[in-house]
């Protein structure tokens, strides 16, 4: 009876996951005014438990102004999008680029295509052409940038590298003999193969390719290009590689710079000071500033930004810079700093830029006014995104925890009434509330601050327990967004307890630089006052706790320190020991950071730095601990290498503790393939299942 039971919650499990898989979330959108309409073109994706892929499929339509809102027409048609990697639109709109992905004889290829009026021009074979290697489309490297003139696009590609053979073959042209083997350092987690990356130009008119990888100095990749105004200066983003590479992905504290190449004499200029960390360069629509985010290099992988402008002169970049928003220090709800993986390029209105920042734990919409410079919030409740403002319109979506994602429309006002381009339905059968947290414990350096939770339960069926759900970074933030495995274990019966703790971003930048040196103590007090609350608000004694990255770690020191609270626990690729991930991880600096040391190039750890960092890991809390855990392992993993986990669960077993251990093929430490993602969460939610009654 006990399986037959069993058999039926996966069931149930499963039923639910496919269901709530189905309901997509916007990719992108983009936006062409023509002849007093707005055509409109909306990217959504979901997740195919069937083929186990993440599908892309297109709506379009289009929406003109009615009175004081909007008419909307869209297609009840969509079509499924296949292979599209970037996509472009020149500042006319009548030209798109677009990189695509196709399988050819067995094998991956990439292909520019051009196409304009609705026509396909030109087709360019990057395989056949032999010119680098592969085209990147990932969010740190990559871009496809028409020039204003839409003559021109620019891409970024990985160097190409010379063929090697033995000492002991007679080396062809191409070829360099004894390199087979030579390490070439790439930028780490999910970026895997980027070791030079540099930047290309395909001209349409002349239908060839350009190559600028001599022109930049040999220890920068670069990233994210610009066009001037003129078409005759690029400014690309650099990350310096030197003396050896740390892991980019997640983490905006990387030395790198802004150069401006000159086209016409090749000459390349530095623009920034290389000793800070930038990121995400726009250029505003007159072309006459260059804006972009600004942080400390190293210390928190996310800090608050520094907006910061220099004044384009006749095509050339000013040296000097000035703060246009500087870092919020302090919570004080109205605006609290720029926390965003980058600014939007095309969400100009008149003389404002519209954008969306971790604010608390919504992600908000603001105005920031370059005249005056003030700071005003357009749109708050929920998880906001804005996509592109037109003639100050803005084109937007927005999700909240029982609300998948919508896309709206509205004319920027100081009151803006927005309109439903694609609606979505509330699940009524989901009710959530953000609650605030003062903490009991206190951090003497960083007093007053606060943080937040988000509960997520059931409204029509009895809770079976408690989830509690700290996030990973440490500096992350779970936002008021639909997340659909939170979905699902509300309608399978659980309450849902995430949990933004001292030290996420959108709370200030103090209550980041509380968290470095009192991890294990600070986040770990955070959670479990949350746990606390919510389950004596609940009436429940059944809890539950699970995490990934940080999470997963925070998971494992909750259940060490209090050892009878849980009824069971589930991390993913947790970090269980700092003194020991020091040494293999991607992102060295980051064991420096949290355990409170200072990181350089060639520190070498003290034996000091060592026992605080075994300290201060969960490893150290094996002896006490009593409730039953799962770990799932991405097996290609190189933020949180798995042998962190093989110990962890080699000690629990020596001990005679329970312990679950899953390791996927193909995966890296967010472990999302589509099929491995959905067993994770039905393993789960057995797992839980398994310990209700305890």
């Amino acid at each position: 009876l006990e399986l037959l039971i069993m058999a039926t919650m996966e069931d149930k499990c499963v039923s639910v996951y496919r269901e709530l898989s189905l309901l997509p979330s916007v990719h992108s959108v983009e936006v062409v005014k023509n002849n007093g309409a707005f055509h409109i073109d909306c990217v959504w994706e979901h997740n195919d438990l069937e083929r186990f892929a993440k599908i892309k499929y297109r709506k379009s339509g289009l929406f003109k102004k009615s009175g004081a809102g909007f008419e909307v027409y869209m297609s009840p048609l969509c079509s499924e999008v296949i292979g599209e990697q970037l996509i472009s639109l020149s500042k006319c709109g009548l030209k798109r680029a677009v990189l695509r992905e196709a399988t050819v004889d067995g094998k991956s290829r990439q292909y520019l295509e051009i196409w304009e009026n609705s026509l396909k021009v030109a087709t360019v074979d990057f395989v056949a052409e032999n010119k680098h290697g592969l085209v990147y489309s990932n969010a740190v490297f990559g871009c496809l940038e028409w020039s204003r003139d839409g003559s021109k696009v620019l891409y970024i590609a990985e160097e190409k590298v010379n063929k090697s053979c033995s000492y002991f073959k007679k080396a062809a042209k191409d070829e360099t003999p004894g390199l087979d083997g030579l390490h070439c350092e790439d930028w780490g987690e999910q970026l895997v193969g980027c070791c030079k990356t540099s930047l290309y130009i395909y001209d349409v008119k002349r239908c060839c390719i350009l190559s600028l990888c001599d022109l930049f100095p040999q220890n920068i990749s670069i990233g994210k290009g610009l066009w001037s105004d003129d078409g005759k200066n690029i400014i690309v983003l650099g990350w310096n590689g030197s003396p050896w590479k740390i892991g980019l992905i997640y983490c905006k504290n990387r030395p790198s710079a802004l150069y401006q190449l000159n086209l016409d004499n090749k000459e390349v200029v530095q623009v920034t000071d290389g000793d800070y960390c930038v990121y995400s360069p726009i250029v505003n629509p007159a072309g006459t500033k260059l804006l972009y985010l600004q942080s400390q290099p190293f210390g928190p992988h996310r800090q608050c930004g520094k907006l910061m402008s220099h004044d384009i002169v006749d095509g050339k970049i000013q040296s000097t810079s000035s703060v246009l928003v500087d870092e919020v220090k302090n919570d004080n709800f109205s605006f609290n700093g720029m926390f965003m993986e980058s600014i939007p390029s095309d969400c100009w209105g008149k003389n404002e830029l519209i954008f969306t920042t971790n604010h608390r734990s919504n992600i908000s919409m603001f105005a920031f006014n370059v005249n005056n410079g003030d700071v005003r919030c357009l749109a708050t409740d929920g998880a906001w995104r804005v996509h592109k403002v037109v003639d100050d319109i803005i084109i937007a979506s927005c999700s909240t925890p029982n609300t998948p994602s919508s896309v709206k429309v509205g004319l920027l006002s100081d009151e803006i009434k927005w309109t439903d381009i694609e609606t979505s339905t509330i699940m009524k059968d989901i009710s959530w509330e953000v609650i605030q947290h003062t903490p009991n414990h206190k951090n003497n350096d960083f007093p007053g601050l606060t943080f937040e939770s988000i509960l997520l339960k059931p409204t029509h069926t009895p809770i079976k327990g408690l989830v509690v759900n700290p996030h990973g970074g440490p500096h992350g933030c779970y936002p008021t967004s639909f997340d659909l495995q939170s979905a699902a274990l509300c309608k399978l019966g659980f309450a849902v307890s995430r949990i933004n703790y001292r030290g996420s971003t959108g709370f200030g930048q103090n209550s980041i630089f509380s968290l470095p040196g009192n991890i294990s103590k600070q986040d770990v007090f955070d959670v479990q006052q949350v746990a606390e609350f919510v389950s004596e608000r609940l009436n429940t004694g059944v809890r539950f706790i699970t995490g990934g990255s940080h999470g997963g770690f925070l998971t494992l020191q909750l259940i060490g320190q209090f050892p009878d609270y849980y009824s069971a626990a589930a991390a993913r690729n947790p970090v269980t020991n700092i003194a020991s991930i020091v040494g293999v991880s991607d992102i060295r600096d980051w064991a420096f950071c949290v355990a409170g040391c200072k990181f350089t190039y060639d520190a070498c750890v003290t034996s000091d730095m060592y026992n605080t960092m075994l300290t201060v890991s969960p490893i150290m809390h094996v002896d006490d601990v009593k409730t039953p855990v799962m770990i799932m392992l991405g097996e290609a993993d190189l933020r949180v290498p798995i042998s962190q986990s093989h110990e962890y669960a080699r000690m629990l077993r020596a001990r005679g503790k329970t312990v679950r251990l899953f390791q996927y093929k193909d995966n890296n430490h967010p472990i999302s393939n589509v099929k491995d993602e959905a067993d994770c969460f039905v393993n789960i939610l057995s797992w839980f299942n398994n310990y209700c009654k305890s």
